[in-house]
């Protein structure tokens, strides 16, 4: 059985892509996968900033509109650039086990910095903004758009003096050996990661013969940290344009939550995972 699976060109997504694949040939050695790279709004318009491309679903919804016109089975996503709420027709039917959720600061090999340093960081994340001032009060900050590696040659050039990028894309892509930055990883006790942060995420069509497939390779503790975050998100009005940022980590049917509404007051709670959303009610109401 052949499975189309869509992907965006980056060399991050395609990285992605063949973990998915990967997992899903173990689980399924008679599937073969056909991989179909597809161009998104979020690629396209890298000369502004993020929250300054209209519509909805910026690295998602061109993915979504193929596997709605039966172009694809299936679409490999960083779970993080979901929309909040999906349109009516594709569903996630997996998440793999999640890989590393820190955000880390990167800095070029031998920078030395401190605390009182005014450092110029490039990033185009609210969250990440608010969450750096706590730690570097006197950071400022500047825009930056492009992938992984295109945000890393603008820092070797010299237009920023750091810059933030998410730590599971830099595994990923190997990146972590590299002599020429160095970098320091927050845990999420000091530096919220933004709901998803290191999932991947596959989209198919609802109740299709891919949506059942590929069932057979979701991460139930995954699933369910999925599924919280997102809920966050859904209760404090929060998504890519805000600060808000959630870590929850699932273990023996119990939760542990690590939050942010603002990226400024970090609110922690932890009881039984089926009682996640009444966990995340009573920390956003204040109770």
């Amino acid at each position: 059985m052949k499975i189309r699976i869509g992907t965006r060109k980056s060399r991050l997504a395609l990285a992605q892509t063949d973990i998915a694949v990967n997992a899903l040939k173990k689980a399924r050695p008679d599937i073969e996968a056909e991989i179909v790279e597809i161009s998104s709004r979020g690629d396209r318009y890298i000369d502004r900033p993020i929250s300054q491309i209209e519509g909805k679903g910026v690295f998602s919804s061109e993915l979504e509109e193929r596997i709605l016109s039966g172009e694809i089975d299936a679409a490999v996503h960083s779970a993080k650039d979901l929309d909040i709420v999906l349109p009516d027709g594709p569903e996630v039917s997996a998440v793999l086990k999640r890989g590393d959720h820190r955000d880390v600061l990167v800095l070029p090999k031998g920078a030395e910095h401190y605390d009182s340093d005014r450092l110029l960081i490039g990033t185009g994340s609210i969250r990440r903004r608010e969450n750096l001032k706590r730690i570097y009060p006197n950071a400022l900050f500047k825009d930056i758009r492009g992938n992984v590696e295109t945000r890393l040659n603008k820092l070797l050039s010299g237009e920023y003096d750091g810059i933030i990028l998410a730590a599971a894309g830099l595994e990923r892509l190997g990146l972590f050996d590299s002599d020429s930055f160095s970098f320091t990883a927050f845990e999420a006790e000091e530096f919220v990661p933004a709901a998803c942060q290191g999932i991947i995420a596959v989209e198919t069509a609802e109740n299709s013969a891919a949506s059942e497939i590929f069932r057979e390779i979701s991460d139930r503790n995954t699933y369910i940290s999925f599924e919280t975050e997102r809920e966050f998100l859904r209760i404090c009005g929060g998504d890519c344009h805000t600060p808000a940022g959630i870590f929850t980590v699932v273990s023996d049917d119990k939760i542990n939550i690590i939050c942010s509404a603002d990226g400024r007051k970090i609110l922690t709670a932890e009881g039984r995972a089926s009682e996640s959303y009444e966990l995340l009610k009573g920390l956003i109401s204040g109770k």
